[in-house]
């Protein structure tokens, strides 16, 4: 057998987003700092523009002159930081599919969970000592029903746990 290489496609330039990080600040948690890192996998120098931007509102713009083959890196303030953080190469380029980048910084918001019929002490107790979330028993009424589907009390919870439930709730 002989073994036949075959070339297949081109060199082109491309840039690319390579790194996307938010963060709240330490001393100011309703602020915070984004990192992004764009990389240039051509054999010129090129000017990369990033737009960032929190739920889809941009919210800073940067130009980072990025050398053949090298990376460089933006870090930007953002105040009320929170949700989906994007950042995303403004032109067009080689490759268009590396050219954005997503994460997200959940809410200062505690998730509000509502719990029934949990036996567990040791869930109950790791739910409770979370200060990310806050915790609330729903009681069923005397004639031992939940609460029905319209009652405002499951519109205050993101989520509802329940351990070995008789019923679900509606």
């Amino acid at each position: 057998q002989t073994l036949v290489w075959q070339k297949v496609g081109r060199a082109a330039d491309n840039l690319a987003i390579v790194r996307l990080s938010a963060r709240r600040l330490p001393l100011v948690p309703a602020d915070g700092s984004v990192l992004v890192t764009v990389r240039n996998f051509g054999t010129a120098p090129r000017d990369a523009q990033i737009e960032i931007a929190q739920d889809g509102q941009p919210f800073a713009t940067k130009t980072l002159q990025v050398a053949a083959g090298g990376e460089q890196t933006a870090l930007v303030d953002a105040s009320r930081i929170g949700g989906v953080i994007s950042a995303r190469l403004l032109g067009t380029d080689a490759l268009e599919a590396d050219d954005h980048r997503w994460t997200v910084v959940p809410s200062l918001e505690p998730v509000r969970v509502g719990f029934f019929e949990v036996r567990s002490v040791f869930l109950k107790q790791a739910l409770a000592v979370n200060p990310a979330i806050a915790l609330e028993e729903i009681v069923r009424d005397d004639a031992g029903r939940l609460p029905d589907a319209n009652s405002a009390v499951w519109k205050r919870f993101d989520v509802v746990v329940c351990e070995g439930c008789s019923d679900i709730p509606p």
